[in-house]
């Protein structure tokens, strides 16, 4: 029998060949947790990127992708452990797909000041889905 499950890794590593926008949430243990229970948890929730794994215009060309999905998965379980850290995919509007570890903040005001130390142009409002410039 062959084996059909997909471990997180390459989920994700799917998920960048594929071009998609994501948002994985990372527990203390590396495990992914449903999108469905951190939104429920929160009446606001902003995503800001923290740390650039990657910016490319073609992730399956990439030979070390894999690494740095590893790679973001273990700084987001680090970070996981003193708040809430997630890893994400998204498609910049000049093509670049890029890989972040993103930490997610409740205070949108927090949220903007945090991007702002780390020169982010944007945060992401997970709860209406919609990109905050700062």
């Amino acid at each position: 029998m062959r084996e059909t499950s997909v471990n997180l890794e390459q989920f994700i590593v799917n998920k960048c060949n594929g071009r998609v926008d994501f948002t994985i949430d990372i527990d203390e243990n590396g495990d992914a947790i449903p999108e469905y229970k951190v939104l429920n948890w929160y009446e606001n929730l902003y995503a800001v990127g923290i740390k650039n794994m990657m910016c490319t215009t073609n992730p399956s060309l990439k030979l070390d992708l894999r690494d740095k999905v590893a790679e973001a998965i273990q700084a987001a379980r680090v970070l996981a452990v003193d708040s809430k850290a997630s890893v994400g995919g998204w498609l910049s509007p000049d093509g670049y797909y890029c890989l972040d570890v993103v930490i997610n903040i409740e205070n949108r005001d927090q949220a903007i000041y945090t991007a702002a130390i780390g020169n982010e142009s944007y945060i992401y409002d997970r709860v209406t889905d919609e990109l905050i410039k700062v």
